[in-house]
């Protein structure tokens, strides 16, 4: 587990088997590189969307994993429709309804695959963006406004990473098909 520098995040990483990220460590700090740039590209989302735009946000979760922060779980995702995921981990908590925690799962590579039309840091730095403001959406409320919920987290993609068009491939349908939930 590397907690990140602002304490605001715990990452779950596995250097062996199914899920292990790549071992590379160019800088030397026992820490692999993309776990590095998982750590970064989290704390600058929470920078950019919580600091700057002044989201509401609280990087607090339930303890299922042994952690205070805020839990990114790095797993191998290719046998999935999903770059990553942020995922309820309860509808509220006891005497605080406004309250809700989740986590978020993250590819362990964004390798050279027909599932990613970005890959590689490119891929992990649009999808901690927009993992992480369904985060706020769901601390905020657990409203399913779903169509909703991905305009504004793929919006945040673009807000951020203009230069990165991953977001086109989404746009166009749900234009053509706002009311279908499956896109």
């Amino acid at each position: 587990i590397l907690v990140t520098g602002n304490k605001h995040f715990a990452i779950h990483y596995d250097l062996t088997g199914f899920n292990a990220v790549d071992n590379k460590d160019a800088n030397n700090n026992e820490i692999p590189d993309y776990i590095d740039s998982v750590a970064y590209y989290a704390e600058l989302a929470y920078q950019k969307e919580v600091i700057e735009l002044g989201f509401p946000f609280s990087e607090m979760d339930s303890m299922s994993s042994g952690t205070p922060m805020y839990d990114i779980f790095i797993k191998e995702l290719k046998n999935t429709p999903y770059y990553g995921a942020m995922q309820p981990e309860s509808s509220s908590f006891p005497n605080n309804s406004n309250f809700r925690s989740s986590f978020m799962v993250l590819e362990n590579d964004y390798s050279e695959t027909p599932k990613f039309r970005t890959t590689g840091i490119d891929g992990l730095k649009i999808t901690i963006f927009h993992e992480f403001h369904h985060a706020i959406q769901y601390y905020m409320t657990d409203n399913n406004a779903r169509v909703l919920a991905e305009m504004t987290s793929t919006f945040m993609e673009y807000r951020f990473f203009p230069e990165i068009l991953d977001y086109l491939q989404w746009v166009k349908n749900w234009f053509e098909f706002p009311m279908d939930m499956s896109l």
